[in-house]
């Protein structure tokens, strides 16, 4: 997933290592309805020749936060975590329905404080949200918004 307004370097992504295995050809239909569920216009149907694999034993993760956040994260811990309820239950629409109301608010009350240009709700999740701002080209985030505000 993308952050919304974040693109190329900028944007969150990590790096799996693992032992990666082409799953078996009972679940290669299975994996490739899911994958057209998600994508009816991906690259799948236009190859031919699209196989699907499972990566199991993952040994590291390497996560990168966009620009000067990187950090190796423990497999193991990785592996005990369960998804957030909130940003896996819609976090997404959540936070589009949430900047569609609050954004330009928002933008006026940091505005009070300093010359704000663009400010917007990115990644919400249990532990609260962050906020894109930015000030002529310049961007700025905000972690765990809420919890600061409170």
């Amino acid at each position: 997933m993308m952050i919304p307004g974040w693109s190329g370097l900028s944007n969150a992504r990590v790096t799996l290592f693992g032992d990666v295995y082409p799953l078996s050809e009972d679940e290669q239909e299975w994996a490739h309805k899911q994958y057209i569920a998600k994508h009816p216009h991906g690259l799948s149907e236009q190859w031919g020749n699209f196989h699907y694999f499972r990566m199991q034993n993952i040994s590291d993760i390497y996560f990168i936060g966009g620009f000067g956040t990187v950090a190796w994260v423990d497999a193991k811990e990785y592996e005990a975590l369960h998804p957030d309820k909130i940003a896996v239950d819609g976090g997404e629409h959540n936070l589009k329905e949430l900047n569609a109301i609050f954004s330009k608010p928002l933008r006026e009350l940091l505005a009070s404080v300093s010359e704000v240009d663009d400010a917007a709700l990115i990644p919400i999740d249990s532990k609260g949200i962050d906020v894109r701002v930015r000030q002529g080209v310049v961007w700025f985030l905000f972690f765990d918004f809420l919890a600061k505000v409170l």
